[in-house]
């Protein structure tokens, strides 16, 4: 293991040396058993190494490089495809940096990808995606990456955590994402997805503890079999465009802290069942609340016309 993270490091990474830490050779051999390689939390500039699967004689440096992390530093340039040469990593972190460019392609046995506050574009693409079958967490928060999900997302059965808000997403959301049946959170916030929320997120998805669809442009009724979300705590869905009521069903969510509903166009009622849930929840004023009265619930503005009922119904 090599861990320099936290000692604000500064200066530049070299492409002939994967950073000026001393005077350590990176590519004179040396470092074909490193494992993890951890520089998070410094200061260090220059572009993204682009050494780290060559040659150097007889030896292969960081072949089995299994955790790389220079997240929190001010890194420039891209991804080397190099990266999806490195036969054992399985941890791969490089958020809150400068990078641009298109996504490397990543090692099909991957368990752990974060890229967060950085600049990529290109989008998601299908070729990206359809190997990682051993993927447990996606993280693209903040990056501008474009473009529309994947159908192909929704095989990695094993993700239990994906983050793409604030990514300038579009398209809808598949169909395909009914089939993540071990995610936990998701987070798809602050986007331009359109279309209708999927059945099979309903139907499937009984792990999801936490869902946010804020700031979208989805349209379309809440299904009636998200109701079936057991584990599901928080659930916002606000400033998109939905329709209809809200279903009866959701009152079953007895694990459910937090409802987020308002910026829609939904109507009619608050179910009686999410009346007897201790929970907060958010929808639009043309919601009607026949348990809320001003003893046993706090209103206050959320944008104007929204009101916030919250603690008991």
């Amino acid at each position: 293991k090599l861990n320099i993270r936290n000692n604000t490091m500064n200066g530049t990474m070299p492409l002939t040396a994967l950073g000026d830490l001393g005077s350590i050779p990176f590519t004179n051999g040396g470092f074909e058993r490193l494992e993890e390689f951890t520089g998070s939390n410094n200061q260090l500039r220059g572009e993204f190494p682009t050494n780290l699967t060559i040659l150097s004689g007889d030896n292969i440096p960081f072949i089995r490089l299994k955790k790389l992390d220079f997240s929190h530093n001010h890194l420039t340039g891209t991804i080397p495809d190099e990266t999806g040469y490195l036969p054992l990593l399985e941890y791969f972190a490089i958020y809150n940096n400068n990078l641009t460019g298109p996504l490397p392609d990543f090692p099909p046995q991957i368990e752990h990808i974060e890229l967060s506050g950085n600049d990529f574009t290109g989008g998601l693409s299908s070729a990206l995606i359809k190997d990682l079958q051993q993927l447990e967490y996606f993280s693209m928060k903040d990056t501008m990456v474009g473009g529309s999900i994947p159908t192909e997302l929704g095989n990695l059965h094993r993700l239990k955590f994906l983050d793409l808000s604030y990514s300038s997403i579009t398209g809808s959301i598949p169909s395909e994402f009914g089939e993540l049946n071990k995610l936990d959170i998701m987070y798809l916030n602050a986007n331009k997805i359109n279309g209708t929320l999927p059945q099979e997120i309903g139907e499937n998805l009984k792990n999801c503890g936490k869902m946010n669809l804020d700031n979208n442009l989805i349209s379309g009724t809440i299904p009636s079999n998200f109701g079936k979300l057991q584990s599901i705590k928080f659930m916002s869905a606000k400033n998109n465009m939905l329709t209809g009521t809200i279903p009866v069903t959701l009152g079953r969510l007895d694990d459910l802290n937090e409802l987020r509903l308002n910026g829609n166009n939904l109507e009619g009622s608050v179910p009686f069942g999410l009346c007897a849930l201790k929970l907060k929840l958010s929808v639009s004023s043309r919601v009607q609340c026949s348990c809320c009265s001003t003893s046993n619930f706090t209103s206050s503005s959320l944008d104007g016309h929204d009101l916030l009922w919250e603690d008991k119904h």
